[in-house]
């Protein structure tokens, strides 16, 4: 199943080039009307972009909790979670199929990381990382 494609029937997407973004349905005729008055209000969640043939998620689709159920979960202990937060993929776990794959500490979604065969990408934003983590 392609991720757009798993996107509830409550919401739209809109192409925004290159990004794809989302807004509910009942959101939808307001939000047109206020992007002719203010073209560049944020009214909409950003979903991903397409590269090629391959989708993207963004990292709020991940914090938004929209279309989640589609994508498999990796369940990661503090020490793991944290070299996620550094954009480390050191610690991820080997031997996963590829694709996309949400993390999470302890029920919480961090962010987004795929799996490839040369590896772990981490999808975390990048001005987000966490730095300094041994600093005392």
């Amino acid at each position: 199943m392609h991720p757009i494609s798993a996107i509830p029937d409550n919401f739209r997407v809109r192409k925004n080039n290159p990004t794809l973004q989302l807004i509910t349905a009942d959101a939808e005729s307001k939000a047109n009307e206020l992007l002719m008055h203010v073209p560049r209000a944020e009214v909409l969640v950003e979903a991903g972009e397409m590269k090629g043939r391959d989708f993207v998620p963004a990292h709020s689709m991940a914090m938004a909790g929209i279309g989640n159920e589609h994508y498999e979960t990796l369940d990661l202990d503090l020490s793991a979670a944290l070299d996620f937060l550094e954009r480390n993929t050191n610690t991820l776990p080997e031997n996963k199929k590829p694709g996309w794959y949400l993390i999470r500490y302890e029920g919480t979604i961090l962010g987004w990381a795929k799996s490839t065969a040369q590896g772990w990408k981490n999808h975390y934003p990048m001005n987000w990382r966490l730095r300094d983590r041994n600093k005392k």
